[in-house]
């Protein structure tokens, strides 16, 4: 029941998300407007599941970088969508 609970915020933040998005981008195509889109629709689908990230060494990012992910999870990309300080 909790999974299936879950699943549907999931659905529904994905959705609220999506509209905002298809609203927004023919309007305000500049990167901080997809980026707040990103980070709030990836911000509520961790709060939905429970997870939190925590990312360390973020100071330590200067000048451009390459960030790769090794897709231990499928939460690899929501994850650095949420910590890393992108605009």
């Amino acid at each position: 029941m909790i999974d299936l609970v879950r699943d549907l915020l999931v659905a529904l933040c994905t959705i609220f998300w999506g509209t905002v998005a298809v609203v927004l981008f023919p309007i305000a195509r500049q990167g901080s407007a997809v980026m707040f889109v990103a980070r709030n629709w990836v911000a509520w689908m961790l709060a939905c599941c429970g997870i939190e990230v925590e990312a360390d060494g973020l100071e330590n990012l200067r000048g451009p970088v390459v960030i790769l992910s090794n897709h231990q999870s499928v939460f690899d990309i929501a994850a650095l969508v949420h910590s890393l300080p992108l605009e």
